[in-house]
């Protein structure tokens, strides 16, 4: 996903649900990678053992800029939610 944002700092919500509603191994991150190039930022990991995990991580933006999201699951037949809050 491409996003536009500006200077600040900004909460990054990722939630892993099962679809089956069955407990398993929730894995996968989302990460932010400036489009100008640069080092990918992981604020929000999960690794769990449930049946739904939501973990929110912070970032700090140094300037106005467009930046790629991007969502990483490692596990089959997981549905998932990314949000990004201004803080």
């Amino acid at each position: 996903y491409a996003i536009f944002l500006n200077k600040g700092e900004y909460n990054v919500t990722l939630e892993f649900s099962d679809a089956a509603r069955e407990t398993k191994t929730l894995r996968g991150y989302a990460a932010l990678v400036p489009s100008s190039g640069g080092a990918e930022t992981f604020p929000s990991q999960v690794n769990e053992f449930s049946v739904s995990s939501r973990v929110t991580g912070t970032i700090s933006v140094a300037s106005d800029a467009l930046y790629y999201v991007r969502v990483q699951n490692q596990s089959a037949g997981v549905q998932y939610i990314v949000m990004l809050t201004r803080r």
